[in-house]
């Protein structure tokens, strides 16, 4: 602010220079260009956690489906060995490879310990 005599008004007038009024208009302007770069760094934050949002998503249904196949094979091997395991299966193929023989209902085997 600049305080010049004018001898007119036989006293004092106080005048803003013009610099102090341009350099509040550059200030507004800094002001919103701030408030801009502001905003625009909030909406790419936003946007990064956006896609990281819908890439976990589908990372996550991936992972659903594999384990859903897992889950299939898992239960179609364990159907599998249910059936190996048959005892019915077993004892033809041990009668015919390891020489298996049955015992008759009314056989029984004494073991006598000393």
């Amino acid at each position: 602010m600049v305080v010049v005599k004018n001898p007119a008004l036989k006293g004092y007038a106080v005048e803003a220079p013009a610099k102090a009024r341009a350099k509040s208009k550059v200030s507004i302007k800094s002001r919103v260009v701030i408030l801009a770069g502001i905003a625009a760094l909030v909406l790419l934050i936003f946007l990064i956690q956006t896609t990281q949002i819908y890439l976990t998503k589908n990372h996550i249904f991936q992972l659903e489906r594999q384990l859903n196949t897992v889950q299939e094979s898992y239960n179609s091997i364990n159907l599998e060995v249910s059936q190996l395991k048959r005892p019915d299966r077993i004892i033809p193929i041990a009668k015919q490879k390891c020489g298996l023989i049955v015992p008759e209902e009314d056989q029984f085997v004494a073991v006598y310990y000393n």
